[in-house]
Parts: structure tokens; C-alpha cells; sequence
């Protein structure tokens, strides 16, 4: 609304205003969580009240409605006994990769030694920042680096994305405490910092995915959505058809 105000009153700017508008919400949104939650409990401290198109008030708004901001890390698992099921990820039923992958992410986040023949299939579906993530799900990943080698956090050994399979519960510790894991099965494509990743040209169709592999649900950044991508303009401004291309998309963080 901030805009079109703006607009009324300097109807030469009206790019000018809109961009503003835009940024000044971008970066109140941006802010950590925390920082946003810690204003809001000080201006009711304080007994003072937001104007009404202030973007503090949007914040207040979202949160709300869904509960959580982008940046509020929160996980939620809905329970039913009866569907699931003990699995043991040693078996011939699953892959190799799946309980090497589980014991290096345990190792990394020193979870202690997990119990692979006794993890809990989950069959319904998991929220994160209150968005569901269901199988078959696109999703991006980024690896744990530790704090000596932050240098990789960006670098494609570090990041990839994959289409989700399953979720599971896996105990750890002396205390069989249970973590959340996601089962990914990593999808080939060049991983672009923008969000946009293309994916390698028919990956789908020729089953170049890899062996599926164990992360835990931290890992999980983003929600992608695979889509066409744009062909490429011939000479004459026609559509040139190179083949069908895909691009993923981010939708949702989760981090």
C-alpha cells in the first residue's frame, strides 16, 4: 500500500517508489527471527502500538497465519503409530549408501553411534517452517562443513539437490535419543547460486541418479519446483527446440 501512496504523490517516480517499497520489505523480512520476534516483545513492553502500514505489522501478520518466519527453524512430525514400521537399513532392502550415509552424518554431527536395525519409518508427511515436505518432493540440500573450512559451504561438493523418498527416525547415542532423517535421491544438475538449477540434459530419462543417500532434516534448505525451461530463440526470433531442459526452482526455505 506504502506504494501506490507514494505513487499518488510523485507519479514521476512511480518505478522509483515501487523498487523502494520492495527493498524495504525484502529487508525486514530478511532479518533473523529472533531480531524481529525480540522488537515485537519490546515495543509491547513498551505499551506502544505499530502504525498501521507499518512492515513491522506484515511480519506480525505472517507469523500469525503460519506460526514461524523463514529463518525460525521449526519441525513438525505427525505420528501415527499404526502405519509405521521398524526397518533395518542394513538389510539387502536397502542400499549400501543408506546406512554409510547415516553413520557419516552421525559421525558429523556427533550424534553418537546410530541403531541401523532398529529406524522408524515415518509414513505421513513432515512440515518444515510450516511447509509440507511429501515424498517425491524436490528439495536443496547443503552439506555440514565445519567451522575450519567454511570456504566450502558454497562449493557444489557442498550443495546439491534431490528428489525426497522417505523420512525416518534413527536413534542415536547411548540414550537412543531420535533424529530426524530425510532419504534423498540426488538428481545430476548445475547448481547455480541465484536458485535457479538446470538440470544435466535428459539426467530423468536415462536414470543417471546416484544411490540414494541419508541426510538429517538441518541439511534441508530449500523446496524446488521443477519446471520447463524457456527454449532458445532461433536466428529468425522462432523457438528453437534443443531439447527438453528442465529448471528447479526455489520455492519455500527452510533454513
Amino acid at each position: 500500500m506504502g506504494w501506490l501512496i507514494r505513487y499518488i504523490h510523485n507519479r514521476d517516480l512511480a518505478a522509483e517508489n515501487i523498487m523502494t517499497a520492495y527493498v524495504r520489505q525484502r529487508f525486514v523480512m530478511a532479518a533473523p527471527a529472533e531480531a524481529l520476534d525480540s522488537l515485537h516483545a519490546k515495543l509491547e513492553k513498551a505499551g506502544l502500538s505499530l502504525p498501521v502500514r507499518s512492515l513491522l505489522n506484515n511480519v506480525k501478520q505472517i507469523f500469525k497465519k503460519k506460526q514461524c518466519l523463514a529463518g525460525a527453524y521449526k519441525v513438525e512430525l505427525n505420528r501415527n503409530a499404526r502405519k509405521e514400521r521398524v526397518v533395518d537399513l542394513t538389510s539387502s532392502s536397502y542400499a549400501p549408501s543408506m546406512a554409510a550415509t547415516t553413520r557419516e552424518v552421525t559421525t558429523t554431527y556427533k550424534l553418537g553411534p546410530p541403531r541401523l536395525t532398529t529406524v522408524v519409518a515415518l509414513s505421513d508427511n513432515i512440515r518444515i517452517n510450516g511447509r509440507p515436505y511429501r515424498q517425491g518432493d524436490y528439495c536443496e540440500f547443503a552439506l555440514h562443513v565445519g567451522r575450519t573450512r567454511p570456504h566450502l559451504a558454497n562449493t557444489p561438493e557442498s550443495r546439491g539437490l534431490g528428489v525426497v523418498q522417505a523420512f525416518y527416525l534413527v536413534p542415536c547415542g547411548r540414550n537412543k535419543i531420535d533424529h530426524l532423517f530425510v532419504a534423498v535421491l540426488p538428481v545430476p544438475a548445475d547448481m547455480q547460486p541465484d536458485g535457479y538449477h538446470q538440470l544435466s540434459v535428459h539426467a530423468d530419462s536415462h536414470g543417471e541418479h546416484t544411490s540414494a543417500r541419508m541426510l538429517h532434516v538441518d541439511s534441508i534448505t530449500y523446496k524446488l519446483r521443477k519446471v520447463p525451461e524457456p527454449k532458445v530463440p532461433g536466428p529468425r526470433g522462432e523457438a528453437k527446440d534443443d531439447g527438453e531442459r528442465f529448471l528447479f526452482i526455489r520455492v519455500w526455505e527452510s533454513r
